[in-house]
């Protein structure tokens, strides 16, 4: 598959408003995580954030995993865009593909 960095102005261009965000778009175009996550010693201990918050990718992440939808998050923060949310997404990925992830199978405790 395809797919094509865009700027930031591009993305709005294309998408405008946060309730306009289209999955279809989102799998076609890859945002650089750089241009919106960074980590500052200074800010929340270091944590990668979206740049202009202080709300970290773990925070984002972990709202969705509790079953957030993306019109919950821009709903509760408003200043945040659909690019952004998408490059937490893309800065995750690219953190677990330089990790190897071991799983161990759980014992039953008798």
């Amino acid at each position: 598959m395809h797919t094509q960095t865009i700027t930031s102005s591009e993305y709005k261009k294309d998408i405008g408003k946060p309730e306009a965000v289209s999955f279809k778009l989102l799998e076609k175009k890859t945002v650089d995580w750089r241009m919106f996550i960074h980590a500052d010693p200074d800010i929340l201990g270091g944590k990668p954030v979206i740049k202009g918050t202080r709300l970290s990718v773990d925070f984002i992440l972990h709202l969705f995993a509790n079953g957030w939808t993306f019109k919950e998050l821009f709903e509760s923060y408003p200043r945040l865009s659909p690019e952004a949310v998408q490059a937490v997404f893309a800065y995750a990925g690219e953190c677990l593909n330089e990790e190897s992830l071991f799983f161990f199978p759980q014992r039953r405790l008798s």
